[in-house]
């Protein structure tokens, strides 16, 4: 959903997905991931020796952010989603 190839275009917010594909699609596209989410371990506050389990989070502070990644990674990616 937030990764090369099918992202900007699969972007579940219509706002965020037309700035995206204004600025990462078009005529020259940049291969680019939307870090959008993060794994956290939560723990049992009643029981804080026991192990957390992962759960989805967003990042800290509000950093949601987009990286361009290299063209060999983005034909990794596409390679990989081919085979």
């Amino acid at each position: 959903e937030f990764c090369h190839p099918y992202w900007p275009a699969s972007d579940p917010d219509a706002e965020r997905r037309g700035e995206s594909v204004a600025r990462y699609g078009g005529d020259d596209p940049m291969p680019a991931i939307r870090v959008q989410w993060q794994h956290k371990s939560r723990k049992d506050p009643a029981n804080l020796d026991a192990r957390g389990v992962p759960v989805f989070a967003p990042p800290k502070y509000g950093s949601e952010r987009t990286l361009v990644i290299p063209p060999f990674l983005a034909e990794l990616l596409e390679r990989h989603l081919e085979s």
